[in-house]
This record gives structure tokens, sequence and C-alpha cells, in this order.
């Protein structure tokens, strides 16, 4: 526990703890839940909400919901092992590779953090799922769109059969966190890319099949690139090499 931190307070319902929350001081905790001393130095109240997160998943008419209090590995463990929702398992086991943590780990704290180098995170964006809030009329709003306010009580995850997602990830080994994923997703003449990793934050793009070409692949990977750090992993010059070759692998993949 932060030297600063003065309590936990447990909410008797969301809008109270909706009505507790400060920036920077007074923060959700709740399972999947990344704190740490850097990113909060000035924290002093941690407010709890693991035991009002609905855990609940079910597939509905065109989507699966997710409740935000379900964990990486009930997921995994509802998910069909092949098609869409095999690769979205998929994914998220890459993001989580310990059993132990996945326990642990919940959606909603995973989406609430949106960790730039999670598989998962990049597949949620390909995919554009839609956030569901806490209040009155359980405002919904794309992940693409989300401003990092309100508290997330649930996700619906697309489940068009047209749809086709493939990923692109580079690590030092196949197991290890990716420094760069690209993720995508087709129906018909559309195409979703998202790309993420050891980067200042996610880049989407949507765009029809007909112009994701080598010529826009060309030009668009030097604005994805100077996303990424220029770190150990290699500079800005190299991760675009290896954007361009994940992309027209997703793009082959996608068909």
């Amino acid at each position: 526990m932060f030297q600063t931190t003065k309590e936990i307070v447990k909410p008797e319902n969301l809008a109270d703890a909706q009505s507790l929350y400060e920036p920077g001081t007074k923060v959700y905790l709740s399972g999947g839940s990344y704190i740490s001393e850097d990113i909060h130095p000035e924290l002093e109240t941690l407010i709890d909400i693991n035991h009002l997160m609905d855990c609940e998943i079910k597939e509905n008419e065109d989507h699966l919901y997710v409740g935000a209090g379900a964990t990486f590995q009930q997921l995994i463990e509802y998910l069909e092992p092949e098609g869409l929702q095999g690769q979205v398992a998929e994914c998220a086991e890459m993001s989580c590779p310990q059993k132990n943590l996945r326990n642990q780990r919940t959606i909603g704290g995973e989406a609430a953090f949106g960790r730039t180098n999670s598989d998962f995170i990049l597949c949620l964006h390909a995919l554009n799922v839609t956030l569901v809030f806490a209040g009155e009329n359980n405002s919904k709003v794309p992940i693409r769109n989300w401003d990092d306010k309100g508290i997330i009580t649930g996700i619906e995850i697309p489940l068009n059969p047209e749809c086709r997602f493939d990923v692109q990830r580079f690590a030092i080994g196949p197991a290890d966190q990716a420094f760069i994923i690209i993720s995508g997703m087709k129906v018909g003449e559309h195409i979703d890319i998202s790309t993420g990793g050891e980067a200042f934050g996610v880049a989407s793009i949507a765009i029809t099949t007909e112009l994701f070409t080598d010529a826009f692949i060309e030009d668009i990977s030097a604005d994805i690139a100077g996303l990424y750090f220029e770190d150990h992993f290699g500079s800005q010059e190299f991760k675009r090499g290896l954007i361009k070759s994940g992309m027209k692998l997703v793009r082959t993949n996608l068909g």
C-alpha cells in the first residue's frame, strides 16, 4: 500500500462510487486495476467497487455481453475454441499468460486501463466493441470514442458471422509481451486496423479493401511509427518496417 493512501472505501452502489471519485487522489479499485505510485503519486483513497461489478457473460442476438467483473479466465472458458470467439480467447490469453492472474484480472479493469501492449485491448479496438457504463440509462460508447470517463460495467463484443479477424504481433519470443501489435477486422469490403504495443497510444483506421493498398500502407506507416518509443526494441524507422510487414500480412489473412 502506498504511504499516501489513507483509506479504502466500499460504496453501496455505483452512483456513490462515482460521487467519491477524484482524479489522482481518489481512484477506483477493482479486479484488473493497475495502480502504481508512479501513476498515482498523490493517491489518498481507494474506492473498492469489486462487489458492485457484474460477472455475467451471455450471448445475445448479435453480440456477446461480458460483465466488467468477469475475469479473463471466465471469458476464455466461456468462448468457443473456433472462429472469432477462439481468436478473442487467444488474445485474452496472450495478454495475461499466467492462469492465476487471469483468475484475478477482470475484463472491465483491462478495458478501463487500456494497456497499449495488450493483445486483448488491440482486439477490442479492431472490433470496436461497445462499452457499457454505470448510470440510469446504461449509456453505451464505442471503445474508440471513449473519453476515459465513467465506470465501465460491461462490454459488448460483436459476433457478426461474416467477420474475419487477424492479429500480427512482434515480440522477442512467441510468449513474450509484444512491442508491436497489429489487429484487423474485415466485414464485406470494410476493414478496420488497430495498432499498438510499446507506444504512446492505440491507432485505428477504417478503410475499404480497394483503398488498402501498398501505397496507403507506405504512407500511413510513417505516422503510426511516430507513436512508438525509440527504445531497446529498435528505432521508429525499424518499427515502421515491421508495421508495414504486419499490415500487409493482416491484409492477406483477411482475404
